[in-house]
């Protein structure tokens, strides 16, 4: 979660919505995952590759 957070804050989103943002994405990403390995045994280093897709969604539901 700290590598999500330090990315919005690099892109220069404020830092309180930033961190609501980074916590949001994290438990998003722990979804998919979950659905497709179980609930126990998540890597953290596995949920950074989800990360982009969800940023999607948000953006696309966004404009919509």
């Amino acid at each position: 979660m700290a590598g999500i957070l330090a990315g919005l804050l690099g892109r220069g989103t404020r830092p309180a919505l930033a961190t609501i943002w980074a916590v949001y994405m994290h438990g998003e990403a722990g979804r998919p995952l979950a659905k497709s390995n179980g609930t126990f045994g998540l890597l953290a280093r596995e949920i950074p590759g989800e990360i982009p897709a969800i940023m999607q969604q948000l953006s696309e539901a966004s404009i919509a």
